[in-house]
């Protein structure tokens, strides 16, 4: 997640103020506190008639409680099924509303009247005539009901310092009057909500991003009813809210629980959420027994999918219950529902006890069932990478190589099936907040906890994760196929028109006339047999920013898009020619077949004329390009420095010190860009496939984390001195900086250059 954190000032006790900040030090999250006496709150119910229960109510005052409509939930573990929602109480026993920050985070109550007043919020709202994103699940960051800030939602968008949405020039979106007024209902004491500390905060148990009550499943039924709870709206109207994912997966065991409890409750599996413009339906999958519909074997899953899209939720087929037996499914795993309809679509998965305790495994078999695990996550990744074996390993030692190896994987991935990935986590509960994040077209996104055990004293973690691409034009790497073609002759220019087969996006591509051959120079054409003069030359082409070419590369098929139709050389020439920059980035695994793996270097030094990157292109370029310009691509400057994670092109070009080097004399047809050519062309360096927006993880893997630019780092002190730095555009981060040469993880994203006619 692209967090920036700043210095922020919260005052404590002052829960009535919109937010300005988020607190830095205090992270650590913590399982949320249940009531455990029963109680009415006063908002939705009369007051109490009993001073027991008012006692009570005072007592526990900055507390949250989990209220429904059967009351205040007994069981840490069942609130996800019981439809009802988060309040906290103030020092009168009253539910608070408004603003109020607890433990570091802000949180909003729901200021409105009647049953929903003091609800916790989730989700985008508008709240004093600005959106704020509430965590509509827990996460490794934020809690469930937090406000971000300074950051990136779920689905795609960027709210500011007080957490009010962004538009596309660093505004906050304002819209005088709309939503929840925040200080309508300033009435009793609001000095709980940031005086509790750590004592009430909602929150999840403190690995991988899991909660112990609250989790993405929780907000089934009709949860989400918000007051006010209206979306962000793009330019074109279309409104634009997260969708949530069903599915969970539990990483501890819980022994003391009762038979009504489900296993694993203590540290669960999350899944991401990802937009849609479709309509979504809300939908819920329970495990119970067949006899007994109120005894849970699972977890629910729950969350919402696009109306008409098939869902797969995974299942044990064979699980064990807190009572020590074995229950089996009466169904194959996974279930495959077309969810549609409106309101909660219900659905169930029923288990029969088998009449077998379960067998603790002894703690010898512990490499024999980590082994098989491996080689599972081994068969399955070949499902997506096709015959070759990857050289990434398959255990994960921490949450960033869990998330690095599910970037990898499902950047992979270029069909419209259902794929599953397994992570083979080593002492750490994975969390899969990377799907939601980085790649927008993934949906159907389910997670299964498969195994859990001791090996060598270490503890293992066996996640299922399934998903499909959805391929949305604006992150889809389009794969296109010829539709139509027409070929050019000596007057006339050709086109062929594609079309992508995954996302269903066409783009017509011109050809320039090929012009007359006169090789016997009697003044008529040898192909077309017309006679040469003004009245039958050839039509010259004219490119403007936008336009796009083909051209073959390594035996395949590249598109190029005009990104300057005026381009000029390091030395000034081309006043008048057209630069296309490739619309996708090459990999390093390019020369690789379907059983090994070969990726490039970048080559001995970082000096680009002698590079394995130069030699490869123009060994590699279609041959005879006539059209093409040789231009001057010497690299005179080295640079120092680095521009700030996260920054993309709004990054300051104070950060890279500009040095001089000695003259180099080069020319190129085809070639990369340099750091100057970068600066200038920063709106599009992060752009891919005619997208308006950025869009990197649409060419992000393991063999493209970034693309390579001619400019090296500058080494030595008195004289330039060629050395290991390359500088690269970082599709992860978006950022400049440098990596060393020998760096196999970087792609190359050509240019060319085709001289303009002139009119």
């Amino acid at each position: 997640m692209w967090t920036i954190r700043k210095r922020c000032q919260a005052i404590a006790g002052d829960t009535f103020k919109r937010p300005r900040g988020r607190l830095e030090g205090y992270r650590r999250k913590k399982q949320w506190f249940m009531l455990w006496l029963g109680f009415v709150l006063t908002i939705t119910y009369a007051a109490p008639s009993c001073a027991e229960n008012v006692e009570e109510n005072s007592k526990n005052a900055g507390r949250w409680v989990y209220q429904t409509v059967h009351g205040p939930v007994l069981n840490t573990g069942d609130e996800a099924e019981q439809e009802g929602a988060w309040y906290r109480l103030n020092a009168s026993g009253m539910a608070d509303t408004g603003w109020i920050y607890v433990d570091g985070y802000w949180y909003f109550l729901n200021t409105g009247e009647g049953a929903g007043k003091g609800r916790m919020m989730t989700g985008w709202q508008w709240i004093d005539g600005k959106c704020y994103y509430l965590a509509e699940i827990s996460s490794d960051l934020y809690p469930m009901g937090a406000l971000y800030l300074e950051d990136k939602t779920p689905d795609g968008y960027f709210v500011g310092t007080s957490g009010a949405w962004l538009n596309e020039h660093g505004e906050e979106w304002y819209i005088a009057d709309k939503g929840l007024m925040s200080s309508d209902t300033m009435d009793g004491d609001k000095k709980a909500g940031a005086g509790a500390g750590g004592k009430g905060k909602r929150g999840s148990g403190g690995k991988g991003g899991s909660s112990k009550g609250g989790s993405g499943a929780s907000t089934g039924g009709d949860k989400e009813d918000n007051n006010g709870d209206e979306r962000p709206e793009t330019e074109d109207g279309n409104s634009n809210k997260s969708e949530e994912q069903g599915g969970e997966a539990n990483s501890n065991k819980n022994d003391d629980k009762s038979g009504e409890d489900e296993p694993g409750a203590e540290n669960k599996f999350e899944d991401p959420a990802t937009p849609s413009e479709a309509k979504m339906v809300s939908w819920e999958v329970r495990f119970v027994e067949e006899t007994d519909p109120n005894r849970k074997i699972l977890r629910t899953q729950a969350g919402k999918s696009e109306e008409g899209m098939e869902l797969t939720v995974d299942f044990p087929e064979l699980m064990k219950g807190s009572d020590g037996w074995l229950y089996q499914a009466l169904e194959e795993s996974p279930k495959r529902i077309t969810v549609s309809g409106t309101g909660l679509q219900k659905y169930t998965v029923l288990f029969r006890r088998t009449g077998q305790m379960a067998e603790e495994p002894e703690q010898e078999e512990g490499e024999q069932r980590l082994e098989k695990w491996i080689q599972t996550a081994k068969e399955a990744d070949l499902n997506i990478t096709g015959s070759r074996t990857e050289d990434w390993p398959v255990i994960t030692e921490n949450q960033e190589e869990s998330r690095e190896r599910l970037r990898n994987l499902i950047s992979m991935v270029h069909d419209r099936e259902r794929h599953e990935i397994y992570l083979v986590a080593r002492n750490h509960s994975p969390s899969t907040v990377v799907i939601g994040q980085e790649f927008a077209d993934i949906t159907n996104v389910s997670g299964l906890l498969m195994d859990e055990f001791m090996s060598n004293e270490n503890r293992y973690c066996i996640i299922r994760i399934g998903f499909q691409r959805v391929w949305r034009q604006e992150s889809c790497i389009h794969e296109m196929s010829m539709q139509e073609h027409v070929l050019s002759d000596c007057v006339s220019g050709g086109h062929e028109r594609l079309l992508c087969r995954l996302c269903g996006y066409e783009e017509t591509v011109l050809f320039p006339a090929s012009g007359h051959i006169d090789k016997d120079e009697d003044g008529f054409c040898d192909v077309c047999y017309q006679e040469i003069n003004d009245e039958t030359a050839p039509k010259e082409a004219v490119y403007r920013e936008g336009d796009t070419q083909i051209r073959r590369i390594g035996g395949k098929q590249y598109r190029f898009r005009c990104i300057d139709e005026d381009y000029s050389d390091m030395m000034d020439n081309r006043g008048n020619a057209a630069l296309f920059l490739c619309e996708t980035v090459i990999r390093s695994d390019i020369e690789s077949d379907g059983t090994s793996i070969q990726k490039w270097e970048f080559g001995r030094d970082n000096n680009y004329k002698t590079s394995n990157i130069r030699k490869w292109l123009q060994k590699n370029m279609e041959s005879p390009a006539k059209d093409i310009s040789f231009i001057y691509t010497g690299v005179n400057t080295a640079y120092q420095g680095k521009t700030g994670s996260g920054e993309y092109e709004q990054f300051a070009f104070d950060d890279l010190e500009k040095l001089e080097k000695p003259f180099q004399i080069m020319e190129d047809q085809m070639f990369i860009l340099s750091m100057e050519e970068a600066v200038k062309y920063r709106d599009v360096l992060w752009k891919f496939n005619g997208s308006s927006q950025n869009n990197p993880q649409s060419q992000y893997s393991a063999y493209s984390k970034g693309y390579y630019l001619r400019t090296p780092q500058y080494g030595g002190e008195d004289v330039f001195q060629y050395g290991k730095g390359i500088y690269v555009v970082d599709l992860g981060n978006g950022s400049l900086h440098p990596v060393d040469v020998s760096d196999t993880s970087i792609g190359i994203r050509p240019a060319f250059v085709i001289a303009q006619h002139k009119e």
